[in-house]
Order: structure tokens, then C-alpha cells, then sequence
């Protein structure tokens, strides 16, 4: 099994690995912040949002679109998770914005709202 492509944002959800073996295959990516993604998926999936919260926030920021807009998604939706609703709408918002900024730059030309 194992890892289907090499740099992406959402690295567990597409990897393929036997059961049990989710933290086995987080281990062996290679770059930092592709692991940093797969881990905040992993805790966000196995019960500790909060964890999400503090490895995505730093990316909230990021230069890069696709780190930006994967970041503020799991924020958002793990912030959900630990009762923060007013925290996740205002990232949402963010989100939405920062695509239809970035839809206008084309700098993601080949995605639509």
C-alpha cells in the first residue's frame, strides 16, 4: 500500500494503508509540511481537533493558495469540533474570499466555486 502521490495537502486522505497503519504511513512522509497537513488530518480524525487547530494555524497565512486554502478548511472544521463557531465561520469567510481572490488572479484557474 502506501502513498499515491508526493506532494500533496491532504496526504492521508490520499494514501492508501491497512488498517492500523494510518500513523505508520504519517511517519514516513518525507516533507515537513506535507506531514504537518497529514498529522493535523490524522488528529483531526482520531478525536483531537484542537491538535488541528494549533499545526494548521501557522498556515493560515501561507503564500501558497492550495497550503492556504487546505489550512483554513481544517481550522475551520476543527474549530467546529471544539465549540468555536464564531472561529470557524470567520475562517470560512476567509476561505471563500481568499479562492475568489485567487479565481480572479487565476492562480486557480482550473477550479470553480
Amino acid at each position: 500500500m502506501g502513498r499515491q502521490d508526493t506532494n500533496i495537502l491532504l496526504p492521508l486522505m490520499n494514501s492508501a494503508f491497512r488498517p492500523g497503519e494510518c500513523y505508520k504511513t504519517l511517519q514516513e512522509i518525507e516533507d515537513s509540511v506535507e506531514r504537518d497537513f497529514g498529522s493535523a488530518e490524522y488528529y483531526y480524525f482520531t478525536g483531537h481537533p484542537e491538535e488541528t487547530v494549533v499545526i494548521m494555524e501557522p498556515y493560515l497565512k501561507s503564500k501558497d493558495i492550495y497550503q492556504r486554502l487546505t489550512a483554513c478548511f481544517l481550522y475551520a472544521y476543527a474549530s467546529l469540533s471544539v465549540d468555536n463557531l464564531q472561529n470557524s465561520y470567520d475562517i470560512l469567510a476567509e476561505m471563500a474570499n481568499d479562492f475568489n481572490e485567487a479565481q480572479k488572479r487565476k492562480d486557480m484557474d482550473h477550479y470553480r466555486v
